[in-house]
């Protein structure tokens, strides 16, 4: 989720973020919010209706199509969140079981509405839930490719992925960035 504001402050103070990632590049990629962007770049293009959650074979080329065209510019590694990331994370997890609810209720109320007006409405994919499996199909993919490092978190993967990019870019050679839109990173880069 990140922390609110924390983006735009840091600009107003003079620290800018990289336009542009150098080509040879390591991106550590959170995956959970990899899964989150791209499933959601996958169902606004493939256009599936409410229906939707069975399209995994179709979601699971979108993931691998992604992932080359990433492959093909950076060396990537991917991190998990870990089975302990709750206890870490209760108020952001609470958070994020109050907006999962909205979602099921706004599906509920597409699939049951009777008002032909509710109906025509287009249907807003951001406002709907996540399929079950998502992150099971991503770490599936993922495991696929010989050349991708897969890191399974005991904990949440943002401070793994913070930790990891403060020591690659500690020294000399290639720089690593995170890959995410979340600032938890900027945060927990300086944990130990």
């Amino acid at each position: 989720m990140g922390i609110k504001g924390l983006r735009t402050y840091l600009l107003k103070k003079g620290i800018n973020f990289p336009e542009e990632i150098p080509t040879g590049s390591k991106l550590l990629i959170d995956a959970y919010g990899f899964t989150f962007q791209v499933y959601h770049d996958f169902v606004r293009s493939a256009k599936p209706g409410p229906q939707f959650g069975g399209q995994y074979l179709a979601l699971s080329d979108y993931y691998r199509n992604e992932i080359t065209k990433l492959k093909a510019t950076f060396t990537l590694e991917f991190y998990f969140d870990g089975s302990k990331s709750k206890q870490v994370k209760s108020a952001t997890l609470s958070s994020r079981e109050d907006q999962r609810q909205e979602l099921w209720l706004n599906l509920y109320k597409l699939c049951t509405s009777t008002s032909p007006r509710y109906r025509a409405k287009p249907i807003d994919v951001d406002n709907l839930p996540t399929a079950a499996l998502v992150i099971e199909t991503l770490r599936c993919i993922v495991s696929e490719f010989d050349d991708i490092t897969i890191n399974e978190c005991e904990y949440e993967a943002d401070q793994e992925i913070a930790l990891a990019c403060r020591r690659n870019n500690s020294g000399t050679g290639v720089k690593a960035y995170c890959y995410g839109n979340d600032t938890d990173f900027l945060s927990k880069a300086r944990e130990t």
